[in-house]
């Protein structure tokens, strides 16, 4: 596996197939299209806080963020290639303590949605044999998003937590749950 930060290309990893739907680490190339598929999750407010779209060259340095060895940013491709869905792994709070911790996002394109690119995804980051090193793993999930809530309680995620109108939009607050899951140590944990 190889990364290079300078020139934000991220190679390697050849995750998992199945389904015909190929799961591996994001390409400078995919930007465009995990851009595309977070702007409709905007869109929907069903599963992002976010109001303002994004912009592929102004999420640079997020991309750059996603190291394949330590916080990924998955893709899951069709066989003509095209992104169909993604995963990321973010760093939970600032503490060295809290570094077998993290946070997981995954967004789906619409026409994808409840064709199992979110169960792939996700069932490779329960994935213990990842190399990650990850014990803990967070989601928070607007409670109103029905879908999203069945997806990670299906993977054995738990709600730890409820934060009470966090998420402030026009039209109302929506409350979002924690979802937590312990993993258990894989064969490439010290």
């Amino acid at each position: 596996m190889r990364a290079i930060v300078g020139e934000i290309e991220h190679t390697g990893g050849v995750r998992r197939e199945r389904d015909g739907r190929l799961v591996r680490d994001a390409r400078r190339a995919d930007l465009p299209a995990i851009v595309d598929i977070y702007n409709s999750a905007i869109a929907s407010r069903s599963a992002t806080a976010d109001v303002e779209p994004w912009h592929a060259d102004r999420r640079e340095g997020w991309f750059a963020d996603h190291l394949p060895n330590r916080r990924p940013l998955w893709v899951a491709v069709d066989l003509m290639g095209d992104v169909e869905g993604w995963l990321s792994f973010q760093d939970f709070s600032g503490g060295n303590g809290y570094s077998a911790t993290a946070e997981v996002r995954v967004y789906v394109h619409p026409r994808r949605r409840r064709s199992g690119v979110g169960a792939q995804l996700l069932d490779l980051a329960v994935d213990p044999t990842t190399g990650l090193n990850l014990r803990t793993l967070l989601a928070f999930v607007f409670t109103t998003n029905a879908p999203g809530l069945a997806l990670f309680t299906a993977r054995g995620f738990e709600q730890w937590g409820l934060l009470r109108g966090a998420a402030t939009f026009d039209d109302g607050d929506i409350d979002v749950s924690v979802m937590g899951r312990h993993i258990a140590r894989g064969a490439t944990d010290p």
